[in-house]
């Protein structure tokens, strides 16, 4: 069960599976590299807004919730 607390990688790829997606499928969707989606996966940051505004419209989600997803990741690595 994710919560508002799951890091924004984690709730990604759980995301890409409750929409049946593969990660080339939903890479395409959001207009980025499998690569980078998968980088993302993994908890790398997501830098820029255009890929903010890209997840938050393919997940059906605002943008608020992925900034305080991306910043449980940032503190997920600050403690690591």
């Amino acid at each position: 069960m994710l919560d508002d607390t799951t890091p924004l990688g984690r709730w990604l790829r759980s995301r890409r599976i409750l929409l049946d997606q593969h990660q080339e499928e939903a890479a395409a969707i959001l207009g980025v590299s499998n690569d980078r989606l998968s980088r993302w996966e993994r908890g790398e940051p997501v830098v820029k807004v255009a890929d903010v505004r890209s997840i938050a419209k393919w997940s059906g989600v605002d943008e608020v919730e992925v900034y305080h997803r991306i910043a449980r990741e940032l503190e997920g690595t600050a403690a690591a």
